[in-house]
């Protein structure tokens, strides 16, 4: 078995979709989608063989409770980087706010965490 992807729910597909693809460079595979019954829309992301659906739900049917910082650990999506220092810098140019970090845990891992629009956290690590 392998992970296939990892799914989360979006307040504004549009909004989270430009986030994932023109500043993290996941690529669309499926575009949006509107279900049968019109109650939520989709789109199926990539990042180099992960897959990440993101969801919006319509019609008030699954109310959100308002979220306070800090998010919980989970769920969150982990990226791994073969240039931290460079994908810093590209996030930074780019105008992400960096929530967390950049730390260094010895023998492990340089790591930082970023937040998307709904608060989900991404941690984006490079192995030491």
């Amino acid at each position: 078995m392998k992970i296939d992807h990892f799914a989360i729910e979006v307040s504004n597909i549009d909004q989270s979709a430009e986030f994932y693809v023109k500043k993290l460079g996941f690529e669309i595979k499926i575009a949006k989608t509107d279900s049968e019954d019109g109650l939520y829309s989709y789109m199926d992301l990539d990042l180099g063989g992960a897959e990440l659906e993101i969801i919006e739900i319509r019609k008030n049917k699954m109310k959100k409770n308002k979220k306070t910082l800090p998010p919980p650990i989970c769920p969150h999506i982990a990226l791994e980087t073969n240039d931290f220092e460079r994908d810093l810098q590209i996030l930074r140019e780019k105008g992400v706010s960096i929530f967390d970090g950049p730390h260094i845990i010895p023998n492990d891992v340089k790591i930082m965490t970023i937040l998307d629009p709904d608060s989900y956290r991404i941690d984006i690590g490079q192995l030491i």
